[in-house]
């Protein structure tokens, strides 16, 4: 099975490592965890010594089923439908607790420090603005939106009582939502982001 390697963006400054080393092995295509650090492809180095730019640390999260995408500032776990995001400290717990991955989590440690700060809540996930691509293994969503602001949902009575609430001073124009392609960042308890691309 092909692994899919997701390229970031470049507007987050990735660090390179300071050894200029790169793998000598490419990462395991299997579990992570059927193989220890010391037998396993990625080496006996230290992890930081691994890691030489953005590709490497999005392949070996891949490895782990787990994804940066630089556009939302967010690492959502690939194992869970739907895709979930995980934040601040919660990473290695979740893999551990929830998907029984235990070995080499020291080096998804390492890995996490080479990203930009994780959200502390769903609240602080980035949501694309409109037009902006679709993200990278988040489903395409039939929907609406407001033709005024990118406010979206998959109902249109939603719609209408966003059009009473945040738009009733405005000049109501004869068509106020139309269809729209939208993803939706799926945060905990039920609080999740529409947004249209």
């Amino acid at each position: 099975m092909a692994l899919t390697l997701f390229r970031p963006s470049m507007d987050y400054d990735w660090p390179s490592s300071s050894s200029g080393l790169s793998p000598q092995h490419p990462p395991s295509r299997g579990h992570p965890s059927s193989t220890s650090l010391a037998t396993s492809p990625f080496g006996n180095p230290p992890a930081k010594e691994l890691l030489s730019g953005a590709e490497e640390v999005q392949e070996i999260l891949h490895a782990y089923r787990l994804v940066f995408l630089p556009q939302v500032r967010g690492l959502f776990c690939l194992r869970c439908t739907p895709l979930r995001p995980l934040f601040q400290d919660q990473p290695l717990r979740h893999l551990s607790n929830d998907h029984c991955v235990t070995e080499d989590l020291h080096l998804v440690e390492e890995l996490l420090k080479q990203l930009p700060p994780l959200p502390r809540t769903g609240r602080d996930l980035r949501v694309p603005p409109p037009g902006e691509p679709a993200l990278p293994h988040l489903p395409v969503d039939v929907g609406y939106r407001c033709v005024i602001c990118p406010f979206a949902s998959r109902s249109t009575k939603m719609l209408q009582n966003h059009w009473g609430d945040d738009h009733h001073d405005e000049v109501r124009p004869s068509i106020t939502f139309r269809s729209a392609y939208m993803q939706t960042l799926n945060g905990p308890r039920g609080a999740n982001h529409l947004f249209p691309v």
